[in-house]
């Protein structure tokens, strides 16, 4: 009976440790689960981008979060199973060498009262009931991880439908400034074309008004000139009158020597009289021509002055 009662206290030690490591394997795939959440959550955080500026830009930039998420995954996946089956392969030897211990033990008590049938059915038994929560644990993990593949494919279509979304959003945006660029190059080189026929067209002015001023200051140079003639025949003829009145005076003075010499005064006075008329009516024709030279000397200039403003 202490035998028998020794091989149930070691049964149990057995059991409660097997329950035990049991307990903790669960325990393990859990925290690993949660930690791979918390991961997967981490990176499928809002990606936080603001100096897209081009389409591919954002396609690339999709291509890259599927890339790294696929990697991401994968690489979770291997080391959650790697670990699941490390732990398995540790958890199928130490039962291994709990099964051979208990076979030892009833190798020593197989002349007690308890026969090494029932020894071997009880081994049988707590194999069984390992095997059937090892079982149950890799069933839960499967499980598991085909609901956390789902949900990260999932999570995985709608990241990636968004991201579409968004770059397409932002093609469409950019092709939308791309036009509205192309009418602002449009008005701006219309407007470039304008100017510069407007330069043309104020350049030939210009050079119309430069001719005309040319013409004009050489009209006015031809009447300065015709002036200064005009001068130096009025100075001469009031030298010549000058000479006629002095004449006129001695004639006046001789008038009582001889007829004759009356005679010659009368013609000089008939004379000087004429030269006097045709002096006066050239007099007044000068003047009158020097009177339209200055108007229009004055309207050249002022047509100058106006020139020279609207050029500059």
């Amino acid at each position: 009976m202490k035998t028998r009662g020794a091989v149930s206290s070691s049964f149990l030690a057995a059991h409660t440790a097997n329950m035990k490591q049991t307990q903790s394997r669960a325990a393990s795939l859990i925290n690993g689960e949660r930690d791979f959440l918390k991961l997967y959550q981490d990176i499928d955080g809002p990606p936080e981008d603001s100096n897209v500026g081009a389409v591919n830009s954002g396609a690339s930039y999709g291509d890259e979060l599927m890339s790294a998420f696929k990697r991401k995954t994968q690489e979770l996946c291997d080391e959650t199973r790697e670990q699941c089956e490390q732990r398995l392969e540790r958890q199928e030897v130490q039962h291994e060498r709990q099964v051979q211990s208990l076979q030892r033990q009833l190798r020593k008590v197989v002349g007690s009262c308890v026969s090494l049938t029932e020894h071997e059915q009880i081994l049988a038994t707590t194999a069984s009931e390992q095997q059937r929560q090892l079982d149950e644990i890799r069933r839960h993990h499967q499980s598991k991880m085909r609901e956390l593949e789902q949900r990260c494919e999932q999570k995985w279509q709608a990241r990636s439908a968004a991201v579409k979304k968004q770059s397409e959003q932002e093609k469409s945006e950019l092709l939308l400034q791309i036009d509205h660029l192309e009418l602002q190059k449009n008005a701006l080189v219309a407007e470039a074309k304008e100017h510069e026929l407007s330069d043309l067209r104020w350049g030939e002015k210009l050079e119309t008004a430069n001719r005309e001023k040319a013409a004009v200051e050489k009209q006015v140079e031809d009447a300065k000139k015709r002036l200064e003639d005009a001068c130096r025949l009025i100075v001469a003829l009031k030298t010549r009158l000058r000479h006629n009145a002095r004449l006129a005076r001695d004639l006046e003075s001789q008038r009582d020597k001889t007829m004759e010499t009356r005679d010659e005064v009368m013609k000089c006075k008939l004379a000087y009289a004429e030269l006097k008329g045709d002096m006066d009516t050239r007099i007044a024709s000068l003047e009158r021509e020097l009177d339209h030279a200055l108007r229009s000397v004055a309207d050249e200039k002022a047509n100058a002055c106006a020139l020279q403003v609207l050029t500059s």
